[in-house]
C-alpha cells in the first residue's frame, strides 16, 4: 500500500517533463536577441577598454604605419591580458570581446593575404571555431538571431537605406575623392557577372561587419554599460574609425559611418535581430559597388 501511494505522487511530480521540448538550434536562431547578463563592474571595465583598443588599432594602422607593427604587438598583448582578465572575472561578454578582438589583432601583424572582407571573415571563423570548442562561450552567443519584422522595423530599414545611399552618392559626386584603389580591387570580368559579384561582396561584407559591431562588439557593450543609448552609440564610434581608411575615407569616412553604425544599431534594437540591419547593409554595400562600376572612370 505503500508502494500505492508513492505511485501517484511520483506521477503527478514528473509528468510535466513529459510536455518540455527542449529548444532545438533552429528556434535558438529564429528568437530575438534578449539583453545580456550585465557584468561586474570589473567586467564593464574590461569591455570597455577592449573596445577602445579596437577602436585604436585602425587609427595607428593609418597615421603611424611605419609604428603600426610594434604598438600591434602591444595592442595583442594588452588584449590577451584583458581576455584573461575576462575569464578570471567570470565576465562572458568580455571573454568573447576578447577573443575576437585578439585574434583580429593577430591578423593585422600578418602581410596582407587578400581584399577586405577576407582578414575579418578569417578573424570571424577563427573565433567561431574557438567559440564552438569552448561551451560556456557556445552557450552565451545571445546576439546570433534572426528577429522581428513589424512596419517600424520595416520603416527603419527603408530609411537607412534611402539615407545611406544618398549620402554616398553626394560624399563622391561632390567631394570627387580619390577611390581608384577601390576600383582597381573590382576584376576584369564580363559585364553580365557585374551585378553578381556585386551582390556577393555586399552580402559577404555586410554579414561580417554586423557580426563584429552589431553582433559581438555590441552584444559586449550591452553587458557593460545596458542594453540603451552608450551601447549603441560605442559601437557605432568604433565602427567609424574601421572607416578611416574605407568608402568613404578619412574625417568624412569616421563621421560618416558613425552616423550609419548609430542607424544600424537603432534597426538591430527595434528587431531584436540581425537580418535586419545586414538587410540595409547590404544595400549601401551594393550603392559603393555600383558607384565604383558605373561612376569611376
Amino acid at each position: 500500500m505503500d508502494a500505492l501511494a508513492r505511485g501517484p505522487l511520483k506521477v503527478m511530480k514528473y509528468s510535466h517533463l513529459r510536455n518540455y521540448n527542449a529548444p532545438s538550434p533552429r528556434s535558438l536562431w529564429i528568437r530575438s536577441i534578449d539583453p545580456p547578463e550585465r557584468a561586474t563592474k570589473p567586467g564593464a571595465a574590461i569591455i570597455l577598454t577592449t573596445t577602445a583598443l579596437l577602436s585604436v588599432l585602425p587609427l595607428i594602422v593609418v597615421l603611424r604605419p611605419s609604428e603600426s607593427r610594434t604598438w600591434t604587438i602591444t595592442a595583442i598583448a594588452g588584449l590577451a591580458i584583458l581576455t584573461i582578465a575576462g575569464a578570471l572575472t567570470r565576465s562572458t561578454q568580455a571573454l568573447h570581446l576578447g577573443a575576437f578582438c585578439t585574434l583580429t589583432a593577430l591578423l593585422f601583424t600578418l602581410p596582407a593575404f587578400g581584399p577586405w572582407p577576407l582578414p575579418l571573415i578569417v578573424s570571424l571563423v577563427t573565433y567561431a571555431a574557438v567559440v564552438l570548442i569552448i561551451p560556456k562561450l557556445r552557450r552565451s552567443v545571445g546576439w546570433v538571431r534572426v528577429g522581428t519584422a513589424s512596419p517600424g522595423v520595416l520603416a527603419a530599414i527603408a530609411a537607412t537605406i534611402i539615407l545611406s545611399g544618398v549620402a554616398l552618392l553626394l560624399w563622391y559626386l561632390l567631394l570627387r575623392p580619390d577611390v581608384s584603389k577601390f576600383r582597381a580591387t573590382i576584376p576584369e570580368i564580363p559585364l553580365w557577372a557585374l551585378p553578381l559579384a556585386g551582390l556577393g561582396w555586399a552580402a559577404v561584407n555586410a554579414a561580417a561587419e554586423e557580426a563584429v559591431y552589431r553582433g559581438i562588439v555590441m552584444h559586449a557593450l550591452d553587458s557593460a554599460v545596458g542594453a540603451g543609448a552608450w551601447s549603441m552609440i560605442l559601437q557605432a564610434a568604433s565602427f567609424g574609425v574601421l572607416h578611416i581608411n574605407g568608402f568613404p575615407s578619412g574625417l568624412w569616412g569616421i563621421a560618416m559611418s558613425f552616423v550609419y553604425g548609430l542607424m544600424l544599431g537603432v534597426v538591430r534594437r527595434l528587431s531584436r535581430g540581425m537580418l535586419a540591419p545586414w538587410l540595409a547593409h547590404l544595400f549601401a554595400d551594393v550603392t559603393i559597388f555600383a558607384i565604383l562600376v558605373m561612376l569611376v572612370q
